[in-house]
């Protein structure tokens, strides 16, 4: 478990955009378009459409890595505002997730790890409620800053990313897999 973890915050990140507006990402083994034109940024980071919107405009966000005193920049190349999703072009050097190859059913073990309140590389436990076209319904605890983080099974493969508490429920939502179908990975299926 405690190699679970540990990987886990090593993928993880800490974004910032503008007025101090902080949330999580997640790297993810992605072709990005930035390392075209800057070849360092070989690095894709999956995050929260909210946690970036604010940023649209420079389309430059800050990156923060466990354990790592300076702040990377993030250029955000794309972005799916239904799906609450956005890919972040980094030069900061991660591990990626991998993708689990199947939907996580209800009942199913789950961990989130992301930056609540700014605490970089919280864990949280839970479990999977429900699912409903793209949406995860889980029960691990998120607050403000985990938003963009991943969402974890038992093997350390990402099955989804962190997007929204529910207000006066015992349970928060996210993004899965197939959300990811719709702008950033070319699916086969209804699942990866």
């Amino acid at each position: 478990m405690n190699r679970l973890i540990t990987e886990s915050q090593d993928s993880t990140v800490m974004i910032e955009c503008k007025n101090d507006s902080l949330g999580s990402g997640w790297a993810i083994e992605l072709e990005n378009e930035t390392s075209i034109k800057y070849p360092s940024y070989t690095t894709s980071i999956m995050t929260a459409h909210h946690v970036i919107e604010d940023c649209l405009d420079t389309k430059k966000v800050s990156i923060y890595v466990l354990g790592e005193e300076r702040a990377y920049t993030g250029f955000i190349e794309k972005w799916d505002k239904k799906n609450d999703l956005a890919l972040i072009a980094t030069s900061a050097e991660l591990r990626p997730f991998e993708l689990s190859a199947w939907a996580p059913l209800e009942g199913y073990w789950v961990m989130a790890v992301g930056a609540p309140e700014g605490f970089e590389a919280s864990v949280t436990f839970g479990y999977i409620m429900n699912s409903m076209e793209n949406e995860l319904y889980y029960t691990a605890p998120i607050s403000g800053g985990n938003s963009g983080g991943p969402i974890i099974d038992n093997e350390g493969r990402a099955v989804g990313t962190v997007t929204a508490s529910a207000i006066d429920s015992d349970f928060n939502i996210g993004t899965s897999l197939d959300g990811l179908c719709a702008k950033f990975v070319e699916c086969e299926g209804k699942y990866f």
